[in-house]
């Protein structure tokens, strides 16, 4: 599983520049160290794809796709969920070894708030003083996966700093924020005109604001939908082209294989005979004989048996294919003798001697049946 898991990364770390793969695994390691931290909480075990920072630095790349695949991560709508029986143990070590190897868990966080007393509006509490201060490293946290510092602030100011996944929920139930402007102090509210405002006024402009906010939302998630099915079909194609590119590849390389071997099989062949034929004339040098007229005649019947012949070199063809009939019990019109190299057939003649045809002082010959050497039949009569 490791292997898979740092493949993955090492497809990433290929396919991405170095800033990118940082952020990457800044980003993967934030959102695997908070489930991990609380994977027996069901609502913790979520991340939103629709994040536009998620979605930009992790959920488009493939090979982070593959890796929350692999760790147990199901799809489910707008949500990546992990399964009961996931396990991110392995790549919760494999993450925090590699982000302490870059050096990016350093908190990153911007002086936005001061000391002074907060004062936060929320829906359900109307207004409320607090003393609290956001942590600070898990305010770096939420920054990091998109949210805007004073909305991160608000969120684990209202949930007394107890963690990212409640804060989270909570600047999800409170969309009515004005998320783009900073969190402001106790001394620049209104108290006369906050206090002033009823009940009735606020909820209908909070109710506009929250259903612009819903259908806002919702065709940005089918944008971002949009965007990475086209980028799932452009990566199937360009996969499909590679392995296509990668059969012809094999296909010519097999093929050079191919003629190679039948170049070498056939030097080879010719290697061996050449071989052959100067053995049989050391033998023929080293033979007891002093008849300077013999030839010493190596003759291949078609039962692959080898038989030595020792006649005089003014012998004639016919007296060969008689002497190989007798030695076969083959009729002579049944067979042709043959020179292998260079090829020649050898007629049947009385005019014809051994020498003429280069068989002195030794040679070579090959007996064959006339059927193998062209020969064809049709209904019993040959053609």
């Amino acid at each position: 599983m490791n292997n898979i898991l740092e493949t993955c990364l090492n497809e990433l770390k290929v396919m991405t520049t170095t800033d990118a793969y940082k952020e990457a695994i800044h980003l993967l390691y934030l959102y695997i160290d908070n489930i991990f931290k609380n994977k027996n909480y069901e609502k913790y075990r979520k991340i939103r794809i629709a994040n536009e920072k998620f979605h930009q630095k992790v959920w488009r790349f493939e090979p982070c796709r593959l890796l929350l695949e692999l760790c147990g991560f199901e799809q489910d709508n707008e949500f990546l969920t992990l399964s009961v029986n996931g396990d991110i143990s392995e790549v919760h070590s494999i993450l925090l070894k590699e982000a302490m190897e870059l050096k990016i868990l350093e908190p990153k966080i911007q002086p936005l708030l001061s000391d002074k007393t907060l004062t936060i509006r929320t829906k359900d509490s109307g207004i409320f003083k607090s003393e609290i201060k956001p942590d600070l490293t898990l305010l770096s946290y939420l920054v990091e996966m998109g949210y805007a510092n004073n909305v991160a602030a608000q969120g684990l100011i209202a949930t007394k700093n107890t963690g990212v996944q409640p804060a989270m929920d909570w600047i999800e139930l409170h969309s009515e924020l004005k998320i783009n402007k900073p969190m402001q102090h106790k001394e620049h509210i209104n108290k006369t005109s906050l206090t002033s405002c009823s009940s009735e006024g606020v909820q209908p402009y909070q109710d506009v604001m929250s259903s612009r906010y819903t259908k806002s939302l919702d065709e940005k998630h089918k944008f971002q939908e949009k965007q990475r099915l086209e980028m799932i079909k452009r990566s199937k194609l360009e996969k499909e082209e590679e392995i296509r590119v990668k059969h012809n590849l094999m296909m010519n390389i097999e093929s050079e294989k191919k003629e190679k071997r039948i170049k070498f099989e056939e030097e080879k062949r010719l290697r061996h005979f050449g071989e052959a034929k100067q053995q049989d004339t050391e033998q023929t040098h080293t033979s007891k004989s002093g008849s300077t007229d013999n030839i010493n005649l190596r003759i291949k019947l078609p039962n692959t048996i080898v038989i030595d012949w020792e006649t005089n070199r003014f012998t004639s063809l016919n007296a060969l294919y008689e002497y190989v009939s007798a030695n076969t019990k083959i009729c002579v019109h049944d067979f042709k003798v043959v020179i292998p190299y260079p090829h020649k057939v050898l007629e049947n003649s009385h005019e014809i001697n051994l020498e003429q045809e280069g068989l002195y002082p030794n040679g070579i010959v090959v007996v064959q049946m006339i059927a193998k050497i062209g020969a064809t039949t049709d209904h019993n009569k040959t053609i």
